[in-house]
């Protein structure tokens, strides 16, 4: 009968402890959940009030469009110009510019064209004849180029600089476009002569009269002594 009241009382103690480590375990599991909730219900908050971050976006100041350089081209003038040849003599001392599509041949026996006393620049449209002043040279020149011819042009040209009144010689028929001149100038700079004329058609050539004027005039102002 002892025995069977110990066992019982032995049972209920079991129980009891087993029920105690139970509700303490649930309750210590309870709070700490609840502890944890707190925490994370916090930082929810804090993260939900603070004031977000401002993100700096670097400012790109605008840049004015650069204005392009104009390619300045030359005109046709200037690039003929700048295309031009030299020539120098030698035995007559003196230097002519002239644009390259010309041609220049000496006209007489020298060795060397530098040393010729009669050169002729030309093309089929316009001529310049330049040869020493001396008598025995009059052979380079059209004969009687430069007589004063009352049906004749007149001009006035430049040479190096200096102005000269010439009278020359001239053919032309107006219905074919044609037209014919030179003139003469006896001497200039006591060493050289010149002679010069245009040949143009200017219905069914490429240059018309004025234009081969034109060229023929810059030929002549270029023309300087040289030493």
């Amino acid at each position: 009968m002892k025995n069977k009241k110990g066992n019982i009382l032995l049972l209920v103690i079991l129980l009891g402890l087993l029920t105690f480590s139970t509700a303490s375990y649930v309750g210590v599991k309870y709070f700490k959940e609840k502890k944890v909730k707190k925490v994370l219900n916090q930082k929810t908050n804090q993260n939900s009030t603070s004031t977000p971050s401002t993100v700096v976006t670097p400012s790109v100041e605008p840049t004015s469009p650069k204005t392009p350089t104009p390619n300045l081209l030359p005109t046709k003038e200037e690039k003929t110009e700048t295309d031009w040849l030299t020539y120098k003599n030698y035995l007559n001392k003196f230097l002519i510019n002239y644009p390259k599509e010309a041609k220049i041949e000496k006209r007489d026996e020298a060795d060397i064209i530098e040393n010729s006393n009669c050169v002729r620049i030309y093309t089929q449209n316009y001529y310049v004849l330049i040869g020493g002043a001396n008598e025995e040279n009059y052979d380079c020149f059209r004969t009687g180029v430069g007589a004063n011819y009352a049906q004749g042009p007149t001009e006035t040209v430049n040479i190096g600089g200096g102005e000269y009144k010439v009278t020359g010689m001239h053919t032309e028929s107006a219905s074919a476009g044609y037209y014919e001149e030179f003139f003469a100038v006896p001497t200039v700079d006591k060493r050289v002569r010149f002679e010069f004329g245009i040949s143009v058609n200017e219905k069914y050539g490429s240059i018309k009269k004025s234009e081969a004027k034109a060229i023929l005039a810059k030929i002549l102002k270029s023309y300087s002594p040289a030493e």
